[in-house]
């Protein structure tokens, strides 16, 4: 019985596929072939291990850059081998004492003791589909800064949308805008860090399905 459960698993994701209309979800489409092969998505950049790493989040006009860069450090911390988060209060009182400037990283690097700084650029941030429904949009780009080679860029990615939740919106009756806010971004931060990390695709719908669990 789980043998015939496994192999209707593999043909509805390889029908889901093969159903992929645009070339936008190429990404879906090859995440679900990981997961159709059985195996774990590879990290895309592995450069975090071993390493002393500042996470650092900017923006114009967003707020909420602090508790998105927490979100990635706790987790990077947690799902890295051997890596050192540099704490982001430390971050924050360097940033203070300093008058810290955005997109100085560099001078960031050696100020935090940091080996590497994963910068995040949050471009937008928004909570509402309407008046009356969440639905989380962001736009986000990275990059990983050497502080050794003066600040040279040895990863970084374009700019891509993130949606929470992607086939649905929340009414606005059935939860508070904070608790929505601290769901997305969580999500969002689980995104973000799984560049660095390989990992599994079945832990990462089971860890996406809490973050819909009333």
């Amino acid at each position: 019985m789980e043998r015939i459960l496994h192999r209707i698993i593999r043909l509805t994701l390889l029908w889901v596929v093969l159903l992929v209309p645009s070339s936008g979800c190429v990404g879906m489409a090859s995440f679900l072939l990981y997961a159709w092969k059985g195996n774990t998505v590879p990290a895309k950049f592995e450069g975090l291990v071993e390493k002393k790493v500042a996470v650092v989040c900017v923006s114009d006009t967003n707020i909420y850059t602090s508790e998105l860069a927490t979100g990635v450090s706790v987790i990077l911390q947690q799902k890295v081998l051997d890596i050192e988060v540099i704490p982001q209060s430390k971050i924050h009182e360097w940033q203070d004492s300093n008058e810290w400037e955005e997109l100085e990283y560099q001078t960031l690097g050696e100020g935090v003791g940091a080996d590497v700084i994963l910068a995040i650029e949050l471009d937008s941030f928004r909570l509402y589909e309407g008046q009356t429904m969440y639905k989380g949009r962001a736009h986000v780009s990275l990059a990983v800064y050497d502080v050794a080679q003066d600040e040279k860029v040895v990863f970084s990615s374009l700019p891509t949308e993130h949606i929470f939740p992607v086939n649905a919106a929340y009414a606005t009756t059935d939860m508070s805008e904070d608790r929505f806010r601290k769901q997305f971004i969580r999500s969002l931060a689980q995104e973000i860090s799984r560049n660095f990390y390989a990992f599994d695709v079945q832990e990462q719908f089971a860890a996406d399905r809490t973050l819909v669990a009333p």
